[in-house]
């Protein structure tokens, strides 16, 4: 599976593959706590030329601030006594979504290297996108958990409206392996025609 730096998995999910939209882009934050449980916090995460930046906590007293640095995956942050610390009972991944279509694409957990202050490359762990073509509509979900791809096809013909959508188990079909939406379209044709 292919890795990436956090740099690389913004411009490798960047514009949006289906719509060719603007992304918006997040660190999502899970609670590993038991007696806590919350659902993932989705906290938006600012990308600029040299680095992306997230505010991790932020309480009246204190804050504790991440940077990421694009160059080198090197992280810096406010307090790093506490950032040790928030690490121990949290995990982070990254998120990218399009308002435009729904699309999303989230990576593995992040590692981070404390001793030597980098973060491991990482890899994809989820994508989820819609396609449209002249006559169907093309929902794909990608889970390496699982290791397969599940895509559901309905015809976009309204008088068809009601029918069963197809629903095919592939191999995965990771979307940084094709150029173009058409390219993964006619793929996904030519298991429709053989399975």
């Amino acid at each position: 599976m292919k890795r990436f730096t956090v740099k690389d998995f913004i411009l490798a999910t960047s514009p949006c593959f289906g719509c060719r939209g603007k992304l918006s882009y997040a660190i999502v934050c899970v609670d590993l706590r038991p007696e806590i449980m919350l659902t993932p916090n989705y906290k938006t995460l600012v990308v600029s030329s040299d680095y992306s930046e997230i505010d991790l906590k932020i309480s009246y007293n204190a804050g504790l601030k991440l940077r990421i640095y694009h160059k080198t995956n090197r992280f810096w942050s406010s307090n790093f006594k506490e950032f040790s610390k928030f690490l121990e009972s949290h995990q982070l991944y990254l998120h990218t979504g399009c308002d435009k279509c729904q699309s999303q694409i989230d990576s593995q957990y992040l590692v981070f290297n404390l001793a030597k202050g980098f973060i491991l490359p990482v890899g994809i762990s989820k994508e989820h996108i819609s396609l449209l073509d002249n006559n169907n509509i093309y929902s794909i979900f990608n889970d390496t958990m699982r290791n397969e791809t599940r895509v559901f096809i309905k015809t976009r013909d309204m008088k068809k409206s009601l029918s069963t959508p197809t629903y095919l188990k592939l191999p995965l079909l990771f979307l940084h392996k094709f150029k173009t939406k058409n390219q993964l379209i006619d793929k996904i044709k030519l298991y429709t025609l053989f399975s």
